[in-house]
Formats: C-alpha cells, sequence, structure tokens
C-alpha cells in the first residue's frame, strides 16, 4: 500500500477516506499546485521531444533537393518488376518462340507453375546441372535485391526519427552487389556456357535487369551523399 505525501503514514487497504488517518491531511489534493507544475513540465518536454522528431522526419526526408530525389528513388526501382527481364524458350520436347518474361512473369510462374524441387533435382543430373544452378541462384539474387529493396524503404523511414542512413546504405549496398553478381553471373553464362546448350536453349538478357541495377546504383550514391550532411546535422539537431 501507500504512505501518506505528507507525515508518510502507511496506509491500509481499509482507509478509504481522503484524509490521512494520521495528520488529516487530504492526500488527493495534497501539494497539488506542485504537482500541476510537474505535470506541465513532463508535457511540455514531451512536447518538445514530438517536435524535435518530427522536423527530423521532414528533414531526412525532404531537406534539401537530394533528400527529395533520394526519398523518390527508393520506389522508382519498382518499374522494373514488369519490364523484361530475360528472354528464354527451352527447344525441347518441340522447338518453340522465345519468350520474354519479366519479374511479375518469374514470380507468377514459382507460385503457379514452376516445380522449384524439380529444378534443385536437376543439380543432380550431368548434362543440365549447370542451367539448373544459374536459375536457383539467379531466383536467390533477385530475392535478396528485392528484400534488401524493401528494407531499404522501411529503414529510411524508421531511421528518419534519429536521422540516420545507415541502415539504408547497407540495404542498397546489399541490392546493389545482389544484382551485380546477377548480371555478372548470366552474362558469363552467356557468353561461355551457353554454346553447349544452344540447340535445346535459348537464352537472352531483358532491359530491367540493367536499368535494375542502375537504380539501385543510383540510390547507394544518393544515401552515400546524404550520409555526412545527416550525421552532421543530427549532432545539431538533438543538442537543442
Amino acid at each position: 500500500m501507500a504512505n501518506c505525501p505528507h507525515c508518510n503514514y502507511k496506509l491500509r487497504f481499509w482507509h478509504i477516506k481522503a484524509e490521512c488517518p494520521s495528520c488529516g491531511v487530504n492526500i488527493p489534493n495534497y501539494n497539488w499546485e506542485e504537482r500541476l507544475e510537474q505535470d506541465a513540465d513532463i508535457a511540455e518536454a514531451a512536447l518538445k521531444k514530438f517536435r524535435l522528431k518530427v522536423a527530423a522526419i521532414k528533414s531526412t526526408l525532404f531537406g534539401s533537393a537530394v533528400r527529395i530525389v533520394r526519398f523518390i528513388m527508393t520506389f522508382v526501382p519498382l518499374i522494373i518488376f514488369p519490364l523484361p527481364f530475360i528472354k528464354f524458350a527451352l527447344y525441347i520436347p518441340f522447338p518453340r518462340e522465345p519468350k520474354s518474361y519479366s519479374l511479375i512473369n518469374i514470380a507468377m510462374g514459382i507460385v503457379k507453375e514452376y516445380n522449384i524441387k524439380a529444378i534443385i533435382n536437376t543439380l543432380n543430373t550431368t548434362y543440365f546441372k549447370v542451367p539448373a544452378a544459374v536459375i536457383l541462384a539467379s531466383l536467390i539474387l533477385v530475392a535478396v535485391a528485392v528484400l534488401f529493396g524493401v528494407l531499404n524503404f522501411v529503414f529510411m523511414l524508421t531511421s528518419s526519427f534519429s536521422m540516420k542512413n545507415t541502415k539504408s546504405i547497407f540495404c542498397c549496398a546489399v541490392s546493389t552487389l545482389a544484382f551485380l553478381a546477377l548480371l555478372i553471373m548470366l552474362l558469363v553464362f552467356k557468353a561461355n556456357v551457353l554454346s553447349a546448350y544452344a540447340d535445346i536453349i535459348h537464352f537472352g538478357l531483358g532491359p530491367a535487369i540493367y536499368i535494375g541495377l542502375a537504380l539501385f546504383i543510383t540510390n547507394l550514391t544518393l544515401n552515400i551523399i546524404i550520409h555526412p550532411s545527416l550525421k552532421r546535422q543530427r549532432k545539431e539537431h538533438f543538442s537543442l
């Protein structure tokens, strides 16, 4: 149980009156002016902290032309999803025309048509081991790039409260490296390996992979550019 704020008398559960049984002071109204001032000070401090957070968000996201461009460019990589990503055809059991596939087509195919388990089992074969490995590695790298692209957006918003962008730089770097590794792997596969499968596989790269890499590099560059100014401004802002 609580104590009387005036005489520190230990109150029991049967003491239901507003007055202290020892000194008679009205407990709910005791020193109410001082407590009101304390509550006002607490509310003022909380309001100041809230205003600093709002100002930090606005400045981090829209405080300069470069920061506005960075905010917009975070969404721009979404345009690669409907664009042609690869051009592919499998000439068995009979020839067919090469068809362009976007990331949306590939994602829907994974959900509805493609048998990932069969592709994994193909890794144990002799002839199709390399194409199967390239397919699986490509899917993993694309998934990593997309995942960290989404995380970049999340961290850009959540880290704006504290005027930081280190996590965004990391996410952009991972997405960029994943797309770069994907492009290099597919170019090497097309130049050096695909000739062995020319009679049964047609494979080409669409514009989406080049555009995606350029956009991820742009996002990474913008985050690196604004990092020093954010760091400097954070020290000034939260020292107020």
